[in-house]
């Protein structure tokens, strides 16, 4: 297949077959495009070889391989073009491994195994190539996200899950008569709640509502021209008291007149 492998063969070789089936120069034609753009399809062969070769140092699990050891482990691997290499489809040879590498700026060294002193590689030579070309592994498992804290129908927040089992459960952040704070459901056995922000409501001003002067949850609220902060539940009264012209207490001045 003029060099093609795996994949990449698969795709020309019905294009090669209609060249051959329609004759005069499409065989020739079919060839020479397949030559022009094998480059670009062809050009992950550099990582896929880097890939490779960690994995025959991993399976191993040594920090050196004879230039021979790393042939025999790539021409072995099922799926991959070493077995049948090149224009030959010959299992990949030394010298090809070595011109493959050189790109990488990675040249076979004497290295010890045992009695003798073959050429070969050690496993500091391709990390810096690894870590370049090699994209990094995704974690084996991802990680849990925390359970969010939905409030119930009493307007307090309940948790369905702990995010730990040490950790108290933290509701989302409230706003509260201007104060920022967060609610602590289950404080841990030391008393205090972890890792939340706790800015102290004591020292605020105690509000109350406007329309019955009690203190609670209370929310802005605005008629016209009037505004307050009313409980939800004195929100209706609050707005019809607006409706009312009768005269106020402290600006009837009938008696004083009469």
């Amino acid at each position: 297949m003029g060099g093609l492998i795996n994949r990449v063969a698969d795709n020309w070789r019905p294009l090669f077959t209609i060249a051959d089936l329609i004759g005069d120069d499409w065989p020739d034609r079919a060839r020479e495009a397949a030559a022009s753009l094998m480059p670009k399809e062809v050009e992950s062969i550099g990582p896929m070889l880097l890939q490779d070769i960690k994995a025959a140092f991993e399976a191993r699990n040594t920090d050196r391989l004879s230039s021979e050891e790393i042939c025999e482990a790539l021409a072995t691997m099922e799926g991959r073009p070493w077995a049948e290499y090149g224009k030959s489809s010959k299992p990949i040879s030394k010298n090809q491994l070595a011109k493959s590498l050189k790109g990488f700026r990675i040249t076979p060294e004497n290295i010890r195994i045992g009695g003798k002193v073959p050429k070969g590689y050690y496993r500091r030579q391709f990390q810096e190539a690894w870590d370049r070309y090699l994209s990094p592994q995704a974690p084996k498992s991802p990680s849990k996200p925390l359970q969010r804290y939905n409030p119930d129908g009493m307007g307090t927040s309940g948790a369905s899950q702990n995010a730990t089992e040490e950790s108290c459960s933290v509701s989302e952040p409230l706003q509260k008569n201007g104060v920022a704070f967060q609610k602590c459901e289950k404080p841990p056995s030391n008393g205090h709640c972890s890792g939340v922000a706790v800015e102290n409501p004591k020292k605020a001003p105690v509000e109350r509502c406007d329309h019955c002067g009690q203190p609670g949850d209370l929310y802005p609220a605005a008629y016209g021209a009037a505004d307050a902060l009313l409980h939800p539940g004195c929100r209706d009264a609050w707005v019809a008291a607006q409706d009312d012209l009768s005269i106020p207490p402290y600006l009837d001045r009938r008696g004083a007149v009469a």
